[in-house]
């Protein structure tokens, strides 16, 4: 049985308060044409206040647990499995020496392109707005009969701590 948490009067006088910030989320969760629930609003307004950083799915649980939220974490990985669906949360795979996590961010707040950087040796990760990069492998992909769509290019190299002579290199 699902269960769902219904808004409450207090949750109902802050949606509708012009100046509450939940506005924007109620914007966002009405243009999903999904039932609005708190849970599902205070995933979303937890991914704002994120801003372009980019969240775990368990860091948004220990977030919404903070704030007082009655959510359990599989609910906060059906709603974002939910807004990813519909194209309102944007999912990224980051890789490392310890497996893969996803990340999650509201579409309006990812940059049109990443290039993450992935050091080879010592796992160390580097996420940069790519849309220079993109621009100039755009013309190289159409070549080979492919487009660049939205989203992360990885891109494998070595940091300089790693690549610096010396025994301490590695803990650089």
């Amino acid at each position: 049985m699902l269960m769902r948490h219904p808004l409450g009067p207090n949750d109902l006088q802050a949606l509708t308060d012009p100046g509450h910030q939940q506005r924007s989320a109620l914007e966002v969760l009405r243009q999903t044409r999904l039932a609005i629930t708190v849970p599902r609003l205070s995933v979303i307004q937890a991914l704002r206040e994120a801003g372009d950083e980019a969240v775990t799915a368990e860091d948004l649980f220990k977030s919404l647990l903070a704030q007082g939220t009655p959510v359990s974490v599989a609910t906060v990985y059906r709603v974002l499995k939910e807004l990813e669906h519909r194209g309102t949360v944007w999912r990224q795979l980051r890789r490392s020496a310890h497996g893969a996590k996803s990340v999650y961010q509201l579409t309006d707040q990812a940059p049109a392109s990443l290039a993450e950087f992935h050091c080879a040796s010592c796992g160390r990760r580097i996420t940069l707005d790519a849309a220079e990069l993109a621009l100039a492998l755009a013309p190289i992909a159409q070549r080979g009969g492919l487009s660049l769509g939205p989203g992360a290019i990885h891109i494998e190299a070595t940091c300089q701590g790693c690549s610096l002579p010396g025994p301490t290199a590695a803990a650089n």
